[in-house]
């Protein structure tokens, strides 16, 4: 038998003596720097980070040492008998007994008990006293806030652009039940507050603590499903993002939050109940949504750096004034309402549009794509001659195609143009006869004949009406050089005999074609 002297010796499976030192050379992860060790532990969930504390009192305190918090419901306690108890006790620990080094971030994401209100309370508080960042307190249990990692790129504005046309397009599919919800929601909690109004640990909803308010070291405070009560001060004034989504906050205190955030880049309002008006100007602001408040009948935004707006256009909205002269990219979305006055409606799109004349990348999503008509007479002198990219999100009627081409003459250097279809059920017996498709032929629509090049189609699936649209476009449009197709049934991949009625279609064009 081999003998190593004033060495630790290691059986390996082969039957091969491994050394002290050929061990410790093997472990390159451990002669890393702190602050890359804790850029590998932030990738892992919590739980799974803290399991390397028992490898040594070096891996031990750079648990305790960690300057990100990720506590999440789902990852942190998933395989526990009661996991939300497990997760803040858990919680608790990880934060009591870390090492005076300061918090980057804490995220927290779970389902809101109020048995619960004291141990947030305390972490909260430990994290300001560490001069924290960035705050995500989510109490919905559910997934409200995209992971830390995804916020900052270097290019800000696309960091913030919304890429979930998933959720989207159903954020007003039915918005008289979620109005509903809402306020039944709030009735319930004003309820709560007023039957025990001392003891704020049994609101059904945390109550953010005032002092939050006044932590100015806060950058990033996105915050959901939660309460947030009038503050006496407010200092924000390093803050640059903002995120409020399904929170009880009075139109006092919000205007109150914004116009103490003078560095503000990014603001996001959304399920907001109680707004009824919005009126602030932000300066440094560059990326903003505003959505699902239901309520809202004023807007008034001045941000002369705005460049990306993301606004849900809500029946109850009468006085609506922009002035952002630096947009780039819109994305609207258009509430459907059976006893909305088609006019009126086609009114508020019309002003907010002129609004947003100058965009070069324009979207619109509603339930139903007609919702999107505007009336001839409307349309004579209505232009947005800067639009270059147009996204068209929702689902098909009878009349929708006049609808849509009615729109797009407004848009006279129209490059390339998306269509995200929302199909519909057999039910709604929609088609598309081959007369309206002659009518439209005649009609000349100089951005469609002489300037698109790209067409792009999503949710695909062969359908006799999707393949007579394409086509028309193909032939329509003169100059169009590329065609994208995304399907989301598998079984068109492999469908041979549509994807070659459409290819011969177009064997003599000079065009890609490309299925997805």
């Amino acid at each position: 038998m081999e003998k190593v002297t004033g060495k630790c010796r290691h059986k390996l499976e082969d039957g091969e003596i491994l050394t002290k030192d050929e061990n410790e050379q093997s472990d390159q992860i451990s002669k890393l720097c702190n602050a890359i060790i804790h850029h590998i532990l932030s990738f892992l969930p919590v739980r799974d980070a803290a399991k390397t504390s028992i490898l040594s009192k070096r891996w031990r305190k750079l648990f305790h040492s960690m300057p990100i918090l990720d506590f999440d419901q789902k990852t942190g306690g998933a395989l526990m008998t009661h996991p939300n108890r497990a997760l803040v006790d858990f919680m608790s620990a990880s934060i009591f007994f870390r090492e005076h080094a300061p918090i980057n971030l804490l995220r927290i994401s779970l389902d809101y008990s109020s048995s619960f209100y004291f141990p947030i309370r305390q972490w909260i508080h430990i994290s300001m006293k560490f001069n924290v960042l960035e705050m995500y307190l989510d109490f919905s249990g559910g997934d409200s806030f995209l992971q830390y990692r995804t916020l900052y790129v270097s290019d800000k504005l696309q960091a913030y652009y919304c890429a979930d046309d998933n959720q989207v397009r159903w954020d007003y599919d039915s918005n008289t039940d979620e109005s509903d919800s809402a306020e039944e929601s709030d009735s319930e909690s004003d309820e709560s507050s007023s039957s025990d109004s001392d003891d704020e640990s049994q609101n059904s909803r945390f109550i953010i603590l005032p002092a939050l308010f006044n932590s100015g070291s806060l950058r990033v405070l996105k915050l959901a499903k939660c309460n947030i009560p009038d503050a006496d001060s407010m200092a924000l004034g390093n803050l640059i993002c903002l995120v409020l989504r399904d929170v009880d906050i009075s139109e006092k205190m919000l205007h109150q939050m914004l116009s103490s955030c003078c560095m503000l880049e990014n603001l996001e309002l959304r399920l907001i109940p109680e707004l009824k008006k919005l009126e602030f100007s932000a300066p440094k602001l560059l990326s903003m949504t505003l959505e699902c408040c239901h309520s809202l009948k004023k807007v008034s935004i001045d941000a002369q750096g705005l460049q990306y707006f993301k606004f849900g256009l809500s029946n109850t909205t009468k006085d609506l004034s922009l002035q952002v002269p630096s947009l780039v990219k819109a994305e609207i979305g258009l509430c459907h309402n059976i006893n909305c006055n088609v006019r009126h409606r086609a009114d508020r799109l019309v002003n907010l549009l002129k609004d947003l004349s100058h965009v070069k990348d324009l979207s619109l999503y509603s339930k139903f794509l007609n919702d999107m008509s505007i009336p001839k007479s409307q349309m004579k002198n209505f232009t947005m001659p800067t639009v270059r990219r147009f996204k068209i999100i929702g689902k098909m009627r009878n009349d929708t195609i006049s609808a849509m081409f009615g729109l797009v003459k407004a848009f006279d250097n129209l490059e390339s143009l998306h269509l995200f279809i929302v199909h519909p059920s057999e039910s709604d017996d929609v088609h598309l006869e081959e007369k309206q498709l002659r009518k439209l032929k005649s009609t000349s629509i100089s951005c469609l004949e002489s300037r698109l090049k790209e067409l792009k189609v999503e949710g695909f699936e062969g359908t006799d009406i999707e393949i007579k649209l394409i086509k028309f476009l193909v032939d329509y449009c003169k100059v169009l050089a590329k065609v994208d197709i995304e399907t989301y049934t598998p079984s068109f991949l492999t469908h041979g005999e549509i994807k070659a009625n459409l290819l011969n279609q177009w064997s003599s064009k000079d065009l890609e074609v490309n299925y997805n």
